[in-house]
């Protein structure tokens, strides 16, 4: 379907570690599911202020959808985490911090929203919105170079999807 393999990859190595039984399974959705809400947290905290943050954990741990995705074997809980770490660093960055390892994670963390479902795309597009529309024009060519990288990082799924559609 419209999923990617990251999520598959990543449970491969998990039940290796874990076993194969429901729980082991459902388990490492749950664990992108707790890191999400403390991602969400520090993220609401660092943008607005520690209440803003402890409301915004709170209706992401309350979410229905957010508990669903926690307690299924899929990757739906994993692209959550993974978008949440997207937003995250990207306000690390806009904040002026230049941190090598952030940029990094900025890249990778984004790329990999795409090879956990195809919705990654979009988010990739909004990411690079948001980016335009909160920095200034001189210094968008900062942020040339992150934007390549993600695009080499995705450009063999995306031709895989060209090539080989899901069905």
């Amino acid at each position: 379907g419209f999923n990617g393999p990251l999520y598959f990859l990543i449970l491969r190595g998990w039940i290796h570690l874990a076993g194969t039984s429901e729980y082991a399974l459902r388990f490492l959705s749950l664990m992108c599911g707790v890191l999400s809400v403390a991602v969400i947290m520090s993220l609401g905290t660092r943008l607005f202020n520690r209440a803003v943050g402890g409301i915004a954990g709170l209706l992401l741990a309350l979410s229905a959808y957010q508990v669903w995705y926690s307690q299924e074997a899929r990757p739906y809980a994993l692209l959550v985490f993974l978008s949440l770490l997207s937003l995250w660093l990207v306000q690390q960055l806009l904040e002026g911090r230049t941190n090598r390892w952030l940029r990094v994670g900025f890249v990778v963390s984004t790329a990999l929203t795409f090879y956990c479902h195809t919705v990654g795309i979009a988010f990739i597009g909004f990411v690079g919105v948001l980016v335009l529309l909160a920095v200034p024009r001189e210094k968008w060519k900062d942020w040339l170079g992150l934007f390549a990288a993600i695009a080499l990082l995705v450009a063999p799924a995306v031709y895989q999807l060209v090539v080989t559609p899901p069905v």
